[in-house]
């Protein structure tokens, strides 16, 4: 099993320090110096006095080096006018200086390339790959969502990363390596992983959310209202009353209910991509589609369930699909093998629903001019239930039409 190594990305650019300390050599009136100082350039910095600050911070890095706040500060005043080279070097160190060590300081990766090196391992470094995607080589806010987590973009970077890693190691096949010279732009990957305006929006909730808290804040949390049908849904997940299928389930009928149909579908899609083994989606899907008239885009989607489990109520629904497109014939055999269970199915049909596939059989078998087995049918039915009023309408139909021919 080959052993690829993956380098580190934490958020120096954007996320101060959680803990600043002062070194122990720095005693109580320094402290008090360099903290008065250290307002001072604050103020500074907030009135755009950017070379003034940094020259307060650097007094204050000339008693204290590792007070990590003062490296912070003084890294964003570098950023301000322009001497990225510096700001890089003072804001790594505020992270490296961090009294909370919820971020790998910048040795970790240097160990791990050193080890890759002399090991011979294949690496992935994704730090460098987001130094080049964020401004000025500083990573921050663009591709970390906080002090570690990356946002949507920086998990395409993240997987893109690790893809190239994969292709310096043995766990790429000659054949593998030729595929993955392919151009494949990010538009399409991210199209192909099925992600909705719902997936990300609960990303958005699940960090809103943990930046919420200690060690962020300590301010009381307030539960944002939701302002539409996507926060609606979306909150539900966070909050644990939702399963992620069910979520999308329920996104796909709010965007039904406004007569959305591609976000719909995109819905069921998103759940078939993240479990392909599961037979519900795909009957969803097939619903939609027969609902819209695609009715060889949902007999393709039904066979597609059927593959993964026998059902005879998805037996039912392909014959319904069938009738509709005037396949008479391929609706009769559904009919039939849904009624019967021919194939296998752990899941019968109710008593309503052989009731419905006994009549839908015997339409499919009076629009294909087969009357007198649709009276068959039709009279089966009708000793089952007397009263069934669509039952007696077809079957009037039917006598009134062998009455005309006589």
């Amino acid at each position: 099993m080959p052993i690829i190594l993956s380098t580190l990305v934490t958020n120096e650019g954007s996320l101060p320090p959680f803990v600043s300390l002062h070194d122990a050599s720095v005693n109580d009136q320094k402290k008090k110096e360099i903290e008065s100082l250290l307002e001072s350039a604050i103020a500074l910095q907030q009135k755009n006095e950017f070379v003034q600050a940094i020259d307060r911070y650097q007094q204050i890095i000339a008693v204290d080096s590792g007070w990590a706040i003062a490296q912070f500060h003084l890294g964003k005043c570098y950023e301000q006018i322009g001497k990225y080279d510096s700001a890089f070097i003072a804001l790594c160190k505020a992270r490296d200086f961090d009294g909370l060590r919820f971020r790998a300081s910048g040795e970790v990766n240097t160990i791990l390339r050193r080890i890759a090196s002399s090991n011979k391992l294949s690496i992935a470094d994704v730090e460098s790959t987001f130094r080049v995607h964020s401004p000025n080589k500083i990573i921050g806010s663009s591709l970390l969502w906080e002090h570690v987590h990356p946002t949507f973009t920086g998990y395409v970077l993240l997987a893109k990363s690790w893809l190239e890693g994969l292709k310096t190691s043995s766990a790429f096949t000659v054949e593998d390596k030729k595929l993955s010279q392919q151009f494949i732009p990010d538009s399409l990957l991210v199209e192909k992983l099925k992600i909705t305006s719902l997936d990300l929006e609960i990303g958005v909730m699940t960090m809103n959310g943990l930046l919420r808290r200690w060690p962020f804040t300590n301010d009381p949390y307030e539960e944002a209202i939701p302002k539409n049908n996507i926060q609606q849904v979306a909150q539900k997940f966070v909050k644990g009353k939702l399963r992620w299928s069910e979520a999308h389930y329920e996104m796909a009928e709010a965007y039904l209910n406004e007569k959305d149909i591609f976000n719909a579908l995109n819905e069921y899609e998103s759940v078939i991509a993240m479990a392909p083994m599961d037979p519900l989606p795909f009957i969803l899907k097939g619903d939609l589609l027969s609902a819209v008239q695609e009715y060889e885009e949902a007999e393709k989607t039904y066979f597609q369930s059927l593959s993964l489990q026998e059902n005879s109520v998805t037996r039912l629904k392909l014959g319904i699909n069938y009738l509709k497109g005037q396949l008479y014939d391929k609706a009769i055999e559904q009919f039939s093998q849904a009624i019967s269970g021919a194939n296998g199915s752990k899941i019968p049909l109710s008593s309503t629903q052989v009731d419905d596939a006994q009549f839908y059989s015997a339409v499919a078998l009076f629009k294909s001019g087969k009357i007198d087995e649709a009276e068959i049918v039709l009279n089966e039915l009708l000793q089952q239930n007397s009263n069934n009023e669509r039952a007696i309408r077809l079957s009037q139909e039917i006598q009134s039409l062998s009455r005309l021919k006589k």
